[in-house]
């Protein structure tokens, strides 16, 4: 083969590497994990996975594998609707939460604003505003920094935890619950709102989330700093939350580009390669 072929076959590979990378870039998604997939099956994760609602978990025991596949530890973990989600650690009530008695009646509101529906503990817990579920022998849990080790769990129901999803009127008098279509990329629902308020998301604030209301764009809007809030009118709503990576439109369109550069390529070259 002549080295002029063999340039034109490099030619094409490396704009074809480059249309791959581009295309996977553009695709916007937020990755996701089955449970079974990362946690190791014990008494203490099959019983939260018969809990399909929305949920998320403080685990001040270490059941979870906070550091299996993460830099930093997480204290509060979602596993709720069968996916993972560990909230960012910069507040500063998870950093706390670690050593449960330190914490303040304030501190333990905010558990209810963080979705925390249930909690883990080494040992067991002196607060009458949770609920006493069972506790489960000989269960393995990570230890930070030490050897790993088999424990006693005690698991706890958080009774007034609210849900991931609720309309807030603007009165800010009562919530309720919105059913929702929900995955880690779109949320979607239909909801007839009473009066004027707002939808609140229990997930974290990021820029690339976009929303529509009726299909009309609507400004996100943060919620106590961390979350997210949508403002909703009176009456019929038909409500999209949409994940759209930075650039993600931009990188598409330069890999359609790329795919037309291609193809003219391939016509060019194709008299010098296969005569």
């Amino acid at each position: 083969m002549s080295l002029k072929k063999v340039s034109a076959y490099l030619k094409i590979c490396v704009v074809l590497i480059v249309v791959i990378d581009l295309w996977i870039v553009a695709f916007p998604l937020i990755q996701t994990k089955p449970i079974a997939e990362i946690y190791d099956s014990n008494a203490v994760i099959d019983y939260l996975s018969t809990d399909t609602s929305l949920f998320r978990v403080l685990d001040l025991a270490g059941v979870l594998p906070r550091y299996k596949q993460y830099d930093k530890p997480y204290a509060v973990i979602d596993i709720g609707s069968g996916k993972f989600d560990g909230l960012n650690a910069s507040v500063s009530l998870i950093n706390k939460a670690f050593d449960y008695k330190t914490l303040t009646i304030e501190d333990r509101k905010l558990l209810d604003v963080l979705n925390v529906k249930y909690i883990l503990s080494p040992s067991l817990l002196n607060d009458s505003s949770l609920e006493f579920v069972q506790s489960f022998d000989h269960i393995f849990v990570y230890v930070w920094g030490a050897d790993n080790t088999y424990e006693t769990i005690y698991l706890y129901k958080n009774p007034s935890v609210l849900p991931r999803i609720y309309f807030l009127p603007d009165t800010q008098l009562g919530i309720e619950e919105v059913n929702i279509n929900y995955s880690p990329n779109r949320i979607s629902t239909e909801f007839t709102a009473p009066v004027n308020g707002y939808l609140v998301v229990l997930d974290a604030y990021y820029p690339s989330w976009k929303a529509s209301v009726n299909n009309k764009p609507v400004q996100i809007l943060r919620y106590q700093e961390y979350f997210r809030q949508i403002p909703l009118s009176a009456g019929e709503n038909h409500i999209e939350l949409m994940f759209v990576p930075p650039f993600g439109r931009y990188a598409r369109w330069i890999s359609i580009i790329s795919i037309f550069i291609l193809i003219n390529m391939l016509v060019i070259f194709r008299k010098n390669i296969f005569k």
